[in-house]
């Protein structure tokens, strides 16, 4: 299954799991948003 949807992805020319960016963590967001509201 796995191969098959790489080959499509590959084949419709978009972007391979690999290649994508690193999402930021949970914890550091969470972390922001609950100082942002704290300084309102």
């Amino acid at each position: 299954m796995g191969r098959k949807v790489r080959k499509t992805i590959h084949e419709l020319g978009g972007t391979m799991p690999e290649n994508l960016p690193v999402a930021e963590s949970i914890k550091k967001v969470e972390s922001r948003e609950k100082k942002r509201l704290k300084a309102r």
